[in-house]
């Protein structure tokens, strides 16, 4: 574990001290930076919260969320696209294999035009 004698100078090592022991430990072993945490205290407000928890301020402008709520939208939306993805592509194998089968009961069906076919 690192001293927090080695940890890097920075702006805000006077207040360093002052942490609870659990996250200068965690400083100290490199999960998170003391300026990342610091700076959070020292951000100027912007006053509006978050819609979706409206515990902690907006942070992420494009999405108009906190980090945390944005971090939870965007796995959502992560998750969801890959449920859809499997979903059409098993709808894919179910329409190929119900395909095959028409095909095998009928062998001329596959040499036959298809409906709205100019050829």
């Amino acid at each position: 574990m690192t001293h927090p004698a080695e940890i890097p100078d920075t702006e805000f090592d006077d207040l360093f001290e002052h942490l609870p022991v659990k996250m200068q430990q965690a400083i100290a072993r490199g999960d998170v930076e003391l300026d990342q945490v610091l700076e959070r205290l020292t951000r100027p407000s912007t006053g509006e919260l978050c819609p979706s928890c409206s515990v902690r301020e907006v942070d992420h402008e494009s999405l108009g969320l906190c980090w945390t709520c944005a971090r939870k939208a965007m796995n959502e939306a992560f998750e969801k696209t890959i449920v859809e993805l499997e979903a059409k592509r098993e709808a894919d194998r179910l329409k190929k294999g119900v395909q095959r089968l028409r095909d095998d009961l009928d062998p001329d069906r596959s040499r036959r035009p298809k409906k709205g076919s100019t050829t």
